[in-house]
């Protein structure tokens, strides 16, 4: 007779065999860990125990004498970290029991004995169906349901109002009532009205249900469900068992059988009869995965024999000439889902596939319109999106070279891959080639990244215009303006001379002036 947790951790308990078990031993509950006002098995002030609401059993024998080993539970305050770790108190003292601590035997200073410990899924999460308050004192927990005592209801036991014996407290209102209302039952041991599950209607416990949602859920053994469990099948709100051999049906005659029993046959693809042959004089093959007779393999079946329907061996797929092969032929795929074994079709565009969507194949038809492969998808030349080009030798969408600083390209028959459009920060010359700049003659136009000639006065230049020069050809001169300047044959006469190609001005002081000899000039005409 060891004594020990309990399976949820709450509580001490002892292993007894009797004859109502079958001679299995089973754990009765001795002590509470979660009760306050449990008392001790004799050594709670030599183990540090601490009884009460947030304290669990664990497997312990630590104290400061040495314990008998069938005393192998004590109660200690735990906390359950989210990184799946648990902390236990020992009085003034924790241990940390880590992760991968389970099992582990931990030691104390001062105390003889162990500490085991728990596994943190079972410990923290499986044990923790307490009752609310711990049933206030007033009832004792099961499954995580207070069963009050007489005289007392509520959730926590805590509610002493309801005196009749025909009341029960209703949460919603925070008053008794005589019958509990909609989705809600009477708890026979809380007095208290308390929600249905999945029910509309319920009684006795959350589970058992007298109705359902209409037009939504059905019933079946007072369980309501989406749709009918199998073996059973839809009679008006209700599911009915079907009846044998049937093991799917679609009412209770043996003739509407949708599947049968281990071993036996459906004598239609659809609904029938079950029996161990095939008789029908339509449905002579034997569907040997599905166990229905059949007129022909279908599928993902191919006929072995002079009559059966089989899977093809592991590792091969049944192909559009319904043979089994480790390989699929163009536009198919090996479809393996739930061990189908069967070549699928791809999606038109697609020469080769992984699945059947149109997004997913791996190449393209040559002979197709949309026969460029680009992120899995088929497209048409044009289609191919900025930044690649249609290249036809490998029928796909190819990035732009990077080298080449195209932000978009085209293949051209006879110069190959050739740019667009220059990538942000190169411009295109008049080679096609896109550089950090242009040539002397040209400036760099920003709108659409090229290289555009000056205007014909200029030999460099700005923009396009005539008064953007910043340079001139022999024999003109450059008057210099807030876009660039002017290329002339002469300077003006009043405010400016000649100097090598450009036109300089006078001091302000100068109607006209010549150059000087040293970095400036010299008035001819002063300004009046």
């Amino acid at each position: 007779m060891v004594k020990s947790c309990t399976s949820q951790s709450f509580s001490k308990g002892v292993c007894q065999v009797n004859p109502y078990s079958d001679k299995c031993g089973i754990w009765i509950s001795t002590l509470h860990c979660v009760d306050p006002n449990a008392l001790d098995d004799g050594f709670k002030t030599q183990s540090q125990e601490t009884y009460g609401t947030t304290s669990f059993c664990v497997t312990s024998t630590l104290a400061s004498i040495g314990l008998d080993t069938n005393l192998q539970s004590r109660c200690y305050p735990y906390v359950c970290y989210d990184n799946n770790a648990i902390k236990f108190t020992i009085g003034s003292n924790n241990i940390l029991c880590s992760p991968t601590d389970g099992g582990t035997n931990k030691t104390l200073s001062g105390f003889a004995g162990t500490l085991t410990c728990p596994d943190y899924q079972s410990f923290c999460w499986m044990s923790r169906k307490t009752c609310p308050n711990w049933c206030s004192q007033n009832g004792f927990c099961t499954r995580g349901v207070c069963n009050c005592l007489a005289g007392y209801s509520g959730e926590d036991c805590s509610k002493t109002i309801c005196t009749t014996s025909t009341q029960k407290y209703n949460p919603g209102t925070t008053a008794c009532v005589t019958s509990c209302p909609s989705s809600t039952y009477s708890n026979a041991y809380s007095f208290t009205c308390m929600p249905c599950y999945n029910c509309s209607q319920c009684v006795g416990e959350p589970t058992v249900c007298t109705s359902c949602v209409g037009g939504v859920q059905v019933m079946y053994n007072s369980v309501c469900y989406d749709v009918c469990p199998p073996r059973t099948y839809l009679n008006g709100s209700n599911c009915t068992d079907c009846i044998a051999p049937c093991f799917n049906c679609t009412s209770n005659t043996a003739s509407t059988c949708t599947s049968c029993t281990t071993g036996l046959y459906l004598s239609a693809p659809s609904i029938g009869t079950c029996a161990a042959t095939c008789t029908n004089s339509t449905f002579q093959m034997y569907d040997s995965v599905n166990f229905k007779c059949v007129s022909s393999c279908t599928d993902n079946l191919v006929q072995t024999g002079t009559n059966t329907c089989q899977k093809c061996p592991s590792g091969q797929y049944k192909n559009n000439s319904n043979l089994c092969n480790e390989t699929c032929p163009s536009g198919y795929y090996p479809d393996n889902t739930n061990d189908r074994r069967f070549c699928g079709l791809c999606d038109s565009n697609c020469q080769t596939c992984i699945d059947v969507y149109a997004q997913n194949c791996t190449a393209c038809w040559s002979n197709a319109t949309n026969k460029y492969l680009y992120l899995g998808q088929c497209v048409f030349n044009t289609s191919c999106p900025i930044g690649t080009y249609a290249n036809e030798p490998g029928l796909t969408c190819q990035s732009c070279p990077i080298s080449m600083n195209c932000s978009s390209c085209v293949n051209s028959s006879t110069l190959g891959v050739i740019c667009t459009q220059c990538a942000y920060g190169y411009y295109m010359n008049t080679s096609g080639f896109c550089d950090l700049g242009c040539a002397s003659n040209q400036y760099p136009n920003k709108g659409n990244n090229s290289c555009v000639g000056c205007n014909s006065a200029c030999t460099t230049c700005t923009s396009g215009t005539n008064t953007s020069c910043t340079g001139c050809s022999a024999g003109k001169y450059l008057l210099t303006n807030t876009t660039g300047g002017y290329c002339m044959t002469s300077c003006p006469t009043l405010g400016y001379y000649n100097d090598s190609s450009q036109c300089i001005p006078c001091y302000s002081s100068c109607k006209t002036c010549l150059a000087g000899l040293i970095s400036s000039n010299i008035c001819t005409l002063l300004r009046l």
